[in-house]
């Protein structure tokens, strides 16, 4: 029923560590060097996005749903990464993070993707939107069971027990796990799905921060309250 790419939306991979310090600072790079090695290209369209308390509130059209992320954050859509080329400006302005973002590219389930624009502990706190299509009559329930046997499968380091609960958001009633990944001694990241099914659409919201961070909790429940489908 499902794709083999959960291994993204269990969590982003730590590629990124040589890129920066664990004060969130990225390896220097000037302007000049990156002009000389990547080709110029026009920007994408940007997507709609209100102002909203602690940050803006996106529109992704194409997949009829709408999500706030703190201000800071990065975001962008799959529609506006349809190949590798697109990504180049954002490799620009953003170098430290854009691995995050090469997974809108292709044939890949990930809708949408926001990320702090910094590391912190070598990580950059971090939103997934997925989408699957599921078989007509698939439960909540179901598409869960089936991403907890998946995580339990392949998810390495994990610390501790998987919790799972039910929470009830605008779109109606969700499924949520949470776990915690140790890579080092010095980094333990934090992973919380939100799923459900609308139809024969599965949706997979999926934060992740490097431990401790004070403000997850807050910006998980302001991203996740915003969250609504607009396609009706």
């Amino acid at each position: 029923m499902r794709p083999a790419a959960l291994a993204l939306l269990l969590t982003l991979v730590l590629a990124l560590a040589a890129c920066g310090d664990d004060e969130g600072n990225g390896g220097a790079t000037t302007g000049a060097e990156t002009t000389e090695t990547t080709p110029a290209f026009e920007d994408p369209e940007p997507l709609p996005r209100t102002e909203v308390v602690g940050g803006y509130l996106y529109e992704v059209e194409q997949d009829g749903f709408e999500v706030a992320v703190p201000r800071r954050w990065i975001a962008r859509s799959s529609g506006q990464v349809p190949d590798p080329r697109a990504i180049r400006r954002l490799s620009v302005d953003h170098p430290v993070i854009i691995g995050y973002f090469e997974a809108l590219v292709g044939d890949s389930p990930t809708r949408f993707v926001a990320a702090a624009p910094s590391l912190r502990k070598n990580f950059a706190t971090n939103l997934t939107v997925t989408i699957e299509e599921v078989e007509a009559g698939t439960t909540t329930e179901q598409y869960e069971q089936e991403t907890y046997a998946e995580i339990l499968s392949t998810a390495a380091n994990v610390r501790g027990e998987i919790r799972r609960s039910n929470a009830q958001l605008a779109v109606g009633p969700v499924r949520v796990l949470r776990y915690e990944r140790s890579f080092s001694d010095e980094i333990v990241l934090e992973t919380r799905h939100y799923l459900f099914v609308d139809g024969e659409r599965a949706f997979g919201l999926t934060y992740s921060t490097a431990l401790p961070d004070p403000t997850f909790d807050a910006v998980v429940e302001r991203s996740t309250e915003s969250f609504r489908l607009t396609g009706d």
